[in-house]
């Protein structure tokens, strides 16, 4: 019989990082999910209420939204940590403003190589390619102090009246809670509509990263990048605990407190690598 040539699918490894850092609690969750033909779901999400108790909510959030966006794309997989978070507010006996809430990044990649992410808040998801060594960003904060600069961008006298946008940074306005699903998700939301949870298409590449504002507000693009490059023939875990070291060196080298990010750090690694399925 004739070799007949196969189709081509990806191989994924995965790994994950996380450091509670000085915080009295530890609000992230990290959690990855691959089905028996090798689809993948990747999620982190990033509590942020101070509140106790709340770490299963989100450790439960995570896993739930990685196994359905592993099964099928990663909007389900945001519908389903919402309703995990729907569900332990009113077993709470709370309000919904008051229950347990969280941003995050989910992402959601086929064996034959297409992906898509959504997030809400300051939940970040990366590519890596190994021919240029180039680190992409996808996602757009869904911050106050985002939406202030593009104001500001299209409008250059408000800068003249208005605070400084940094000062916003962590006032999210999107949540996992509350995000709205994209009616029509062919392509990002256009920007200024914050209460609409973002997605997009990913390309082609050799690495998935997902971070939380732990590991990317300590530190410049151009040094995120370094590091992923630096270890990027390590294995997925080794790379995510490299970015949270990199992350708190970063951080310890500020005097004044008050520069310092000072919070929960996680990172979560998926490598990517072409193979081919068997047969004759």
């Amino acid at each position: 019989m004739a070799l007949t040539e196969q189709p081509r699918r990806l191989a994924a490894t995965i790994g994950a990082a996380t450091d509670q850092g000085p915080r009295d609690q530890q609000k992230d969750a990290a959690a990855v999910h691959t089905t028996r033909d090798g689809d993948v779901g990747a999620v982190l999400v990033d509590g942020f209420s101070e509140r106790l108790g709340e770490e299963p909510v989100f450790r439960a959030t995570a896993e739930l939204a990685a196994w359905v966006a592993a099964k099928h794309d990663a909007l389900a997989g945001l519908i389903a940590a919402q309703e995990v978070i729907h569900i332990a507010g009113r077993t709470a006996g709370t309000d919904d403003l008051l229950g347990p809430d969280c941003v995050g990044a989910i992402v959601s990649i086929r064996r034959d190589g297409s992906a898509d992410a959504t997030w809400t808040g300051d939940c970040r998801v990366y590519t890596w390619r190994r021919a240029d060594k180039q680190l992409t960003l996808h996602t757009r904060d869904h911050t106050e102090g985002a939406r202030m600069r593009e104001r500001i961008a299209a409008e250059p006298e408000l800068a003249e009246s208005w605070a400084d946008p940094a000062d916003f940074d962590h006032e999210v306005t999107t949540t996992m809670q509350w995000a709205s699903i994209p009616e029509h998700h062919h392509r990002e939301v256009p920007i200024g509509r914050r209460a609409i949870a973002g997605w997009v298409p990913l390309p082609t590449c050799d690495m998935v990263l997902i971070t939380c504002d732990g590991v990317h507000d300590t530190m410049p693009h151009e040094d995120l990048q370094r590091v992923v490059t630096g270890h990027a023939d390590q294995d997925p875990a080794a790379i995510a605990q490299a970015l949270i070291t990199a992350a708190r060196a970063a951080d310890a080298q500020h005097d004044d407190p008050d520069e310092r990010v000072d919070d929960n750090a996680t990172a979560v690694v998926v490598k990517l690598a072409a193979t081919t399925t068997g047969g004759i």
